[in-house]
């Protein structure tokens, strides 16, 4: 019995229907473009914070730094009268103001340079007040300070370092008039001893 061309000619149609899906499959046409970027997504939440560390030990104490311009100029007071108190004299030989025990100037370090001054006058132009400062401990005369003027008035004299002995010694004031006198000229109402550092 011979196949009927009809079927035979389905048979074919359906094949090559086969083979065109199978082709058509294996070649992909062209990649297509790339569709938009979505939206960017929302930060998270941040993290519990760490713990704080231990505190270190605390650093020794640094050397002292150096003295202010207060201490570069110190003030011994040998004598003050205060009140408008003064203490007189006609003497040649002096009468004693006042005295300051244990004074040295290794008390006080990075002293260059010392000044005697004292608030004197006298009642006499024609005579003199002397006012003197005087190291007792060893009986010497350090420094004097003089004037004829009738005004009270500050005179003041640098003192040389070698006459202020590296040791305790015994200050005295003496105030006293160049020529004897009954009147007693010679006044005086403060002393100070001014210390200078650099």
């Amino acid at each position: 019995m011979q196949p009927n061309l009809n079927t035979i000619a389905l048979i074919l149609f359906r094949l090559s229907l086969c083979v065109i899906c199978f082709f058509a499959g294996a070649c992909a046409g062209p990649v297509g473009p790339v569709g938009p970027e979505g939206p960017v997504g929302s930060t998270g939440e941040a993290g519990p914070q760490g713990e704080r560390g231990l505190r270190g030990e605390r650093g020794e104490r640094g050397p002292e730094g150096p003295r202010g311009d207060y201490d570069r100029q110190i003030r011994v007071v040998l004598y003050d009268g205060g009140n408008g108190s003064i203490k007189i004299s006609g003497s040649t030989s002096g009468n004693l103001v006042d005295e300051v025990y244990k004074f040295s100037i290794a008390h006080y370090p990075g002293v260059d340079s010392v000044v005697f001054a004292a608030k004197m006058y006298t009642t006499d132009p024609e005579n003199t007040a002397i006012v003197e400062l005087v190291n007792s401990t060893d009986g010497e005369s350090i420094i004097s300070v003089q004037t004829n003027s009738t005004e009270s008035s500050i005179h003041e004299s640098s003192i040389p370092l070698y006459r202020l002995p590296e040791k305790e010694i015994t200050l005295r004031v003496i105030v006293k008039a160049q020529n004897q006198s009954l009147s007693q000229p010679a006044r005086v109402a403060k002393a100070v001893l001014f210390l200078y550092r650099k």
